[in-house]
């Protein structure tokens, strides 16, 4: 497509500038770092023999070397040119007519990844000093041809958009408007969708294909096939294997130290270490302030900061996601939020005696 002096091309050209130079995009920093270092990577070694063809004879009391030359070269393309190139490129395209000064939404979370669980939940941010954001969630644009508002857009007010967990997801796409120049801002679109639970059950389908249940009948998220004293729907929150009863995660131990931080001593012994379908290999993890000393069969986390009370519960995350662990007094908040929980439908409770 040649370039023209009509609206639409400008447009269209500007909205494919903003998919692929933002959120992981094609040619975002994130991407363009990921092929960068996989090239490097494969000529590392190469470049020793490679820096021999530098001109080493315009100073031969000084040659060229990988340590000397190629090396701090590398620091100053990671520090100086790949955090600037994209904001450089932009202004070039904003300079020649090809992107909007009125910059997108932006968009948190950005997609849904490997699919969202009841209670989901997404927000926008308006990062211009006026405008705002109209959107949609059926894939409609919010700009009609021509430049006016499409009547079904909706307008941003600031609010949390829910999801439906049995909704089949959404197609977002959102522009920053601006009324009294009639300006857009590019297309922000992405793409939700629910994880899938075929039988509304709560239970990933494609985990209780792995393990043997039928993912077509609500009625086995209570079931207790190896008779270990927990259902199905909590085998899966903690990753366990619901067909093997010595398949367990329990908190055996909890002292609360006079700083005020919380000992865990837990015992463990998770499902065999298949591939999930979808979520790869589950693995344990705590947050950040979380110190581990993980040991086969157990292990013990030191969680600084965190309240503690008789009869805390500890909240698990299912295999979609790292399982994270804090102590709270029962039917209180913790001070400390989940990284990237979603709602509290998307947890299961343990409540250890």
């Amino acid at each position: 497509m040649r370039r023209c002096g009509r609206c639409g091309f400008r447009v269209r050209f500007g909205d494919r500038v903003h998919r692929h130079l933002f959120n992981g995009g094609a040619l975002s920093e994130t991407a363009n770092l990921a092929r960068w270092n996989a090239r490097l990577t494969e000529i590392d070694k190469a470049i020793v023999a490679e820096s021999a063809r530098w001109g080493d004879y315009q100073r031969p009391a000084q040659p060229h070397t990988r340590e000397g030359d190629w090396l701090p070269h590398l620091d100053w393309m990671a520090q100086n040119y790949w955090p600037q190139i994209n904001g450089v490129a932009l202004q070039r395209y904003r300079d020649a007519g090809l992107y909007p000064a009125l910059a997108a939404p932006a968009v948190t979370p950005f997609g849904s990844g490997a699919g969202y669980g009841p209670g989901f939940s997404f927000s926008m941010a308006n990062p211009n000093a006026g405008g705002a954001i109209l959107y949609s969630l059926d894939g409609t644009d919010p700009r009609q041809a021509g430049g006016a508002p499409h009547p079904s857009a909706l307008t941003y007010g600031g609010e949390s958009v829910a999801l439906g967990f049995a909704s089949g997801g959404a197609a977002l796409k959102a522009r920053v408007f601006d009324s009294g120049s009639g300006e857009w801002s590019a297309l922000a679109d992405a793409d939700f969708a629910p994880r899938r639970d075929f039988d509304q059950d709560g239970i990933d389908s494609d985990w209780e294909l792995l393990h043997q249940l039928d993912p077509e009948d609500p009625g086995d998220a209570a079931g207790d096939g190896d008779f270990d004293g927990r259902s199905a729907a909590e085998e899966f929150a903690a990753d366990t294997d619901p067909r093997d009863p010595a398949s367990r995660f329990e908190i055996t131990q909890t002292t609360v130290r006079a700083d005020g931080s919380v000992h865990l001593i837990w015992s463990e012994q998770p499902a065999p270490r298949l591939r999930h379908p979808r979520c790869g290999i589950a693995r344990r993890t705590v947050g950040r302030a979380a110190k581990r000393d993980r040991r086969r069969g157990g292990g013990r986390d030191d969680l600084r900061g965190r309240p503690a009370a008789a009869g805390a519960a500890v909240l698990h995350r299912s295999c979609a996601n790292p399982l994270m662990a804090r102590e709270a007094a029962p039917g209180a908040p913790s001070k400390i939020p989940f990284r990237g929980l979603q709602g509290a439908s998307s947890m299961r409770r343990f409540v250890r005696p």
